[in-house]
């Protein structure tokens, strides 16, 4: 708005009209990252919220209200936090979009950290009996500089996952965290996907990932 000789100009931006988003067919392959951390809040979280194996004091609304007790408690939430509580709420705007648009998971394929698990768990909650299980894969992980840390499978059970247990990682290489090593490691989750009915009718897996590694190309 700008006002000369007391006259008022009023400029009004021209939006284009929303249109409903367009539904799913039911073979997409929907790649997201995990959700907000603490630690992308609060880099000196731990320190502030005094944690230690006996004590935790939330010190912000956005820091978890309770975390998971682990071995090695600091030096665990220090290489691995969990989501932040906007982080928890963003994933289930994302899961809610995902039903909007029919795009129920017939599985959920997620790295074994913290952040990516409890997002994949809100995911899932929010989907409900419907969503696929959760297969926990380290050869999707970019950052593995917590990886001595990362949640066994007691832990990950205490998060009322619903796990495929039956599920066989992929082998990955444990010093690669380029992007690339993650399109590397989700191309040998193609069979895997199509065995369960994903990436087989409009859209090929493959072709999918090769436009991801372009695009990963590109960056670097």
């Amino acid at each position: 708005m700008s006002c000369e000789s007391g006259n008022c100009l009023v400029l009004r931006a021209r939006y284009k009209t929303l249109r409903p988003a367009t539904p799913f067919q039911g073979d997409e392959i929907v790649l997201a990252r995990h959700a907000e951390t603490i630690a992308e809040v609060f880099p000196d979280w731990v320190e502030r919220c005094r944690l230690d194996p006996s004590l935790y004091q939330p010190f912000d609304l956005n820091v978890p209200v309770r975390v998971p007790r682990r071995m090695n408690m600091v030096q665990a939430y220090q290489s691995d936090p969990p989501v932040s509580e906007v982080g928890r709420i963003m994933a289930q705007l994302f899961a809610r979009e995902l039903v909007t648009r029919n795009a129920i998971p017939k599985a959920i394929f997620c790295a074994p950290s913290l952040a990516c698990l409890q997002t994949a768990v809100d995911i899932q909650n929010f989907v409900g009996k419907d969503c696929g299980r959760i297969c926990v894969d380290a050869a999707l992980a970019t950052e593995r500089n917590g990886a001595a840390h990362w949640l066994n499978d007691k832990e990950i059970a205490q998060l009322k996952c619903n796990v495929d247990d039956g599920y066989t990682p992929e082998q990955s290489d444990g010093n690669d965290k380029s992007l690339k090593n993650i399109v590397e490691g989700m191309k040998k989750l193609a069979p895997k996907l199509k065995k369960n009915g994903i990436g087989e009718k409009q859209y090929d897996m493959l072709s999918t990932l090769q436009i991801f590694q372009e695009c990963v190309d590109n960056e670097t």
